[in-house]
């Protein structure tokens, strides 16, 4: 096996990883310049290195995490990890999420938070670096047949700015993630790749959606939030303005509940303080920048 060395990463490897965030990542060309453009931090990133090439990396975005209960704690999100193929199976992943603990719980972050992509990760991630699970959302899957009793609302596009003040105004007193406007703004570019975009909705108050098309043609509103009684008139109003036959629409647990849907796991957090005093299924992450 060969020998690794697992550090922070600093401003002069910024070039060695551009080509190793292109080469292990596989995404569109659009979106790996995106995040390149917008998140490619070095302060951010850890890095593995095999005779002082990068081999791996692991990025924290920074963000908020509130508590219902009171507390706010600095976060970091585990993101864009990924390995160069000839260093995959050498067991670098799991190595970066615990060296990802070690370098920044208690030095700078409190806590640390990740989405996981599907069921198995859950439990990947719990047993290489013992992230819990504890945040979750609600998902809807409408039609717009079944949405035609409802007023369809207007959707005006809306900056990062604007966004990220409607979001907090619904969220505050809950037990949730904030995202600064950068990573917002990083989310409506996603969005707006996806033939989509941030919107304010025009309901007794104004609401608030981060809506795309995914790569197989159907519509994920990652995020909406809507007083209850402009809900069903908030979806109605997405569905008119971007069409779909298949679609899912995410929102807080505590949000909906007269739209049925399910209840599933959306994220994790590092064992400890904050993750002792989160109870239930209401804590909320929202967007995962994807």
């Amino acid at each position: 096996m060969p020998d690794y060395t697992f550090r922070l990463a600093r401003e002069e490897d910024l070039p060695r990883m551009h080509h190793l965030w292109r080469t292990g990542f596989g995404d569109t060309e659009a979106f790996m310049a995106c995040f390149e453009q917008r998140m490619f931090h070095s302060e951010w990133m850890e890095l593995a290195l095999c005779q002082d090439e990068p081999a791996a990396m692991l990025t924290l975005i920074p963000c908020t995490l509130h508590l219902a209960s009171g507390g706010v704690y600095r976060s970091g999100f585990y993101y864009a990890l990924t390995t160069a193929p000839e260093h995959r199976g050498q067991g670098l992943a799991p190595e970066l999420l615990k060296k990802a603990v070690e370098h920044r719980v208690g030095k700078g972050m409190d806590c640390l938070l990740g989405v996981p992509d599907n069921d198995s990760l859950y439990l990947y991630y719990d047993k290489v670096a013992r992230l819990k699970e504890a945040f979750y959302t609600r998902m809807v899957h409408p039609t717009a047949e079944e949405l035609t009793d409802c007023r369809p609302l207007r959707l005006q596009p809306v900056d990062a700015g604007e966004y990220y003040a409607i979001r907090e105004s619904y969220l505050g007193g809950t037990t949730y993630v904030s995202w600064d406007r950068e990573a917002v703004d990083f989310q409506g570019e996603i969005c707006r790749q996806g033939d989509g975009g941030l919107y304010r909705l025009e309901g007794s108050r104004p609401g608030c959606a981060a809506v795309q098309y995914t790569a197989d043609g159907a519509l994920l509103v990652n995020e909406v939030l809507a007083d209850e009684e402009d809900l069903p008139g908030c979806l109605a109003g997405i569905l008119e303005r971007m069409p779909a036959e298949r679609s899912e629409f995410r929102m807080p647990t505590w949000m909906g509940t007269a739209l049925g849907g399910e209840i599933q796991h959306f994220g994790v957090i590092t064992p400890g303080d904050p993750q002792s005093r989160i109870t239930g299924k209401n804590g909320y992450i929202g967007l995962d920048l994807a």
